[in-house]
């Protein structure tokens, strides 16, 4: 049941997301040409302070699916309901915080813009509408977290990746028909409103049980929030201070070279990153029942993400230059420099899944909460300092590096400590190997690379599926000799007819 729950989370998240990916580089394309650089600029930013006043939720639908796991095992109707009451009281307190706020917010943002072209009320006009279209998710928090934490997350994605992609094909058929801003945002409100209308319908009709005006509301998830917070703090701050930084001290011009490849990346990190949502449940069941099976499952999981990076990211690092060149016109000028940091930005955002999923489906907040500070600081200092000296590059450095000081020297050894009571020895020394067996994969790759010339978009095409073929057959083949593909044995039919692969 719970790799069947993973591969229906995990492919109805996936597979839309990549069609979402492929129409958003169309959709930021078409915006900028339709719109102007101004409005996009200003579009952008509401997305910026919206992260910001995500802060008020401190974190709190982490904390709620670790407190479903064992009610649902045990089937306590009565516990599901007093916690998820309680939930879905406080994210309705919730929005309406961030709705006041942001009203109030709406009064600077002129201020915080500099040379700003747009009068008071159409900022304040426009940031609401965004500002509601977002707030409507808060008020199924709690009927999500079900649906999660029973190992059914496909079923909210059955619902989000469809609206959503036809949310972006609207978006783009009226930005070509002449639309403007408010189009878009109230397409986005309505949009918003249907899927979460439909999440409520659903949920009722799945769930007969389901009671969220208990009186007797259990609060218990509120303890999280001291170490919740300070995750939501530390992740605003490794994932959003970099532009901030980088326009503050190289300019617009270097943002925008910045966002290019970060548009790309986001795209792969949200694709891959549905893994996270798409075995929480599943993996919060197992360590419910079976501490001793989860260790197993968490190094095969662990050699998995390994191999994800050998199949990805060795390609990815030698194609995405040429894309960048091609795909806008030359109009940015890419470095080795920078594409080698994204891409070890986004190999460690891969291995670090396994991490965090065991990491949050046990409830090791308290145990973690220094990891985010660590990260904080160090990203922020270091940004700051190689800024100056390395541009770019630079900021991607320090955030590579507070990655590896703040989360892989410490997470590990927690999960291994508190979860499986034995050393993490085990699990860095296997991870050197296999981070050995990549690098030697890349040169050969580059090796292979070198003999194509890439000048227009088909081309890189052609050329970048002929890489990744010859990669992904090389990188199995190392896997299957050096056995660490196991993972694919608790997939009935991979195990079936691959099965010679995985011994």
């Amino acid at each position: 049941m719970r790799v069947k729950s993973i591969i229906l989370n995990f492919l109805s998240d996936f597979i839309p997301q990549l069609i979402i990916a492929v129409i958003s580089l169309f959709r930021t394309k078409i915006f900028l040409f339709q719109l102007g650089v101004d409005v996009t600029g200003l579009y952008q930013y509401f997305g910026q302070i919206m992260v910001y006043l995500s802060l008020v939720d401190g974190g709190l639908s982490s904390a709620i699916n670790c407190r479903l796991f064992k009610p649902l095992v045990d089937k306590d109707h009565e516990k599901i309901n007093r916690i998820l009451s309680a939930a879905n009281f406080i994210f309705i307190g919730v929005a309406a915080i961030i709705l006041i706020v942001g009203f109030g917010i709406s009064y600077f943002i002129p201020s915080m813009i500099q040379n700003n072209p747009f009068s008071l009320g159409y900022i304040q006009v426009a940031f609401m509408i965004y500002l509601v279209s977002n707030v409507f998710n808060y008020l199924t928090v709690a009927h999500k977290a079900l649906f999660e934490s029973d190992q059914k997350k496909y079923v909210i994605n059955m619902v989000y990746q469809p609206i959503t992609i036809i949310r972006s094909l609207c978006e783009i058929a009226v930005l070509l028909l002449g639309g403007n801003l408010f189009m878009i945002l109230l397409l986005q409100a309505v949009f918003g409103l249907v899927s979460n209308a439909v999440i409520i319908i659903m949920t009722k009709k799945r769930y007969t049980f389901l009671n969220l005006r208990k009186k007797n509301k259990d609060y218990d998830m509120v303890k999280d929030v001291s170490n919740l917070m300070i995750y939501k703090i530390g992740s605003l701050i490794s994932y959003n201070i970099d532009i901030v930084i980088i326009t503050k001290v190289l300019g617009l011009a270097s943002s925008a070279l910045y966002s290019a490849y970060l548009l790309i990346i986001n795209n792969l990190m949200d694709s891959i990153g549905k893994l996270t949502g798409a075995t929480m449940g599943s993996i919060g069941d197992l360590i419910s029942r079976d501490k001793e099976k989860s260790k197993t499952v968490f190094e095969e999981f662990n050699s998995f993400m390994f191999y994800l990076i050998a199949l990805l990211c060795v390609p990815l690092l030698l194609v995405l230059n040429n894309f960048i060149t091609v795909w806008y016109e030359g109009k940015y000028v890419p470095t080795t420099f920078i594409a080698l940091f994204f891409v070890l930005n986004l190999s460690y955002y891969i291995l670090e899944i396994p991490l965090k999923v065991f990491t949050n489906a046990a409830g090791l907040f308290k145990e973690t909460r220094i990891c985010p500070i660590i990260e904080s600081i160090i990203n922020l200092t270091l940004s700051l300092l190689l800024i100056h000296s390395f541009g770019i590059a630079g900021v991607l450095i320090a955030t590579f590096i507070s990655y590896m000081v703040g989360n892989y020297a410490i997470k590990p050894r927690v999960i291994y400590k508190h979860l499986f009571a034995t050393s993490s020895f085990s699990y860095y020394r296997k991870n050197i190997y296999l981070i050995s067996c990549t690098i030697v994969n890349f040169f050969l790759m580059y090796a292979i690379y070198q003999v194509f010339s890439v000048t227009t978009i088909s081309e890189w095409f052609l050329t970048s599926f002929f890489i990744f073929l010859i990669n992904a057959l090389l990188v199995t083949i190392e896997f299957s000799i050096t056995k660490q593909l196991r993972f694919f044995k608790r997939v009935g039919f991979m195990n079936k007819y691959f099965g010679f692969l995985m011994r």
